[in-house]
């Protein structure tokens, strides 16, 4: 698929050692969907490279020690929760920064390792755009899945803004460091239509996923609901309601939501999942199986136990809590009881 946007290079971002299985099925299949984009994977872990030498991508590897952006060090949410997860998706914009700098020609569009990009996605327009754009989620909350920068200074200004931020608040998040800097530099910050009835000035023909319809349509991350991938929950803070949509997938590869009579594309769905099947070779039939099921109300359907994850959480659970039978009784309870959530 061409895309006409030649001076737009995509970056994928994924700081840690996570494995991360996601990702690479994602940057597969988003170099055969799209095999003109100029694509780049940042990395601070050289366990990874192995993944790297097999994937059409130029990589980038980033060293924190070295980054005059860096948050490193400045946060205070717990660094044992998925092994710093806080630190580096705040981290991943000063890496972002530090790709702009060697990279000043290009614009770029930063893509979470979980974002699916739909074929119908607007490269060719998104690359016109002369501000920053990104989506929000809800009430001081905005959201990195999609994060546009047409300039190296633009990128710069962020990540020296979140730092001075993060110096200041040591509980902030990306979200609401996002959110904080688009109200405080108003005129160089555009929100991307992430809903039917939240079409802001910046119209691109459709919609952009921020968390919430993704979450719903395809379930939320069963780490969160001690290994049940649950689907039809909504984001407590997104300002979208996905279960008012109708769901279609068209014969020209569209995925479509409609209400009250209107319809619209929509470019992306964020796999808060991480569902492996969404970004493999079979993603059309896996998401029209998701599409069909968003009709559906039956609970045996609609969660389902992922003894994988829910293994792992256990192997956690005894490395960070050791044998105690009180906290073991309380894990098996949580298990039980998040099947009915």
């Amino acid at each position: 698929m061409t895309s006409n946007a030649s001076n737009l290079s995509v970056v994928f971002v994924h700081l840690g050692a996570a494995k991360a299985k996601h990702l690479w099925l994602n940057i597969d299949r988003f170099t055969t969907l799209f095999p003109e984009i100029d694509l780049h994977l940042i990395i601070d872990q050289t366990s990874h490279l192995k993944n790297t030498k097999r994937m059409k991508c130029k990589v980038y590897f980033y060293d924190s020690h070295k980054s005059a952006n860096t948050v490193v060090g400045l946060l205070a949410h717990d660094i044992s929760f998925r092994d710093g997860f806080w630190t580096y998706s705040m981290e991943r914009i000063a890496a972002l920064a530090d790709w702009h700098e060697k990279n000043k020609n290009k614009r770029v569009l930063h893509i979470e390792s979980d974002i699916l990009v739909l074929p119908n996605f607007p490269f060719k327009h998104v690359s016109k755009i002369d501000s920053m754009a990104w989506t929000n989620v809800g009430p001081g909350i905005d959201c990195a899945a999609l994060l546009y920068s047409p300039s190296y200074l633009n990128t710069r200004d962020l990540a020296l803004s979140i730092l001075k931020s993060a110096q200041v608040n040591n509980k902030l998040t990306d979200m609401s460091a996002l959110y904080k800097y688009r109200v405080e530099h108003a005129d160089q910050v555009e929100l991307l239509a992430n809903g039917i009835e939240n079409y802001e000035k910046l119209d691109l023909g459709g919609v952009f996923d921020s968390a919430a319809i993704g979450m719903w349509l395809l379930g939320q991350d069963p780490r969160n609901h001690y290994g049940w991938l649950k689907k039809h929950l909504f984001h407590s803070e997104a300002v979208v309601n996905p279960s008012l949509y109708t769901y279609s997938y068209d014969d020209k590869n569209q995925l479509r939501i409609s209400k009250e009579g209107r319809s619209e594309s929509l470019f992306n769905l964020h796999v808060h999942s991480k569902e492996l099947r969404i970004f493999g070779r079979n993603w059309q039939d896996s998401l029209r199986s998701n599409i069909e099921l968003s009709r559906d109300t039956n609970p045996r359907k609609l969660n389902k136990i992922k003894v994988g994850i829910l293994l792992d959480l256990v192997i956690d659970f005894f490395f960070r809590n050791g044998l105690s039978l009180k906290k073991v009784w309380k894990m098996i309870f949580e298990v039980r009881n998040r099947k009915k959530l």
